[in-house]
């Protein structure tokens, strides 16, 4: 099933290893929250706050990330293979060893 959550609020939640894959967080709140080993694989995700999460190992594979916000995320070693990265901000994020293979960016901070 495909879950829909359009502009939730997801601050500080822990949502360590959820299947969050092929859902709609378009516009969502995710701030603060423990994400580490979610998979968001092939998830909308467009125009989302993930400012200060915690998404080490996290997949975002093949997801829509335009307009994102990973201000100050913590992503080591998370799976962006073949996802959309354009007007992201990832500013202060920490993306050692993450894996960007194919993905599109464009505009991204």
């Amino acid at each position: 099933f495909r879950i829909k959550s359009k502009r939730a609020n997801f601050s500080f939640a822990d949502l360590k290893g959820a299947n969050l894959s092929e859902g709609d967080f378009e516009e969502a709140t995710f701030s603060h929250a423990k994400l580490y080993q979610a998979d968001f694989s092939n998830a909308d995700l467009r125009m989302a706050d993930l400012s200060a999460v915690d998404a080490r190992e996290a997949d975002f594979s093949n997801a829509n990330l335009e307009g994102v916000d990973f201000k100050e995320a913590v992503l080591k070693n998370a799976n962006f293979q073949g996802a959309m990265l354009t007007n992201v901000n990832l500013k202060g994020a920490d993306l050692n060893k993450a894996n960007l293979a194919n993905t599109v960016m464009d505009e991204t901070d």
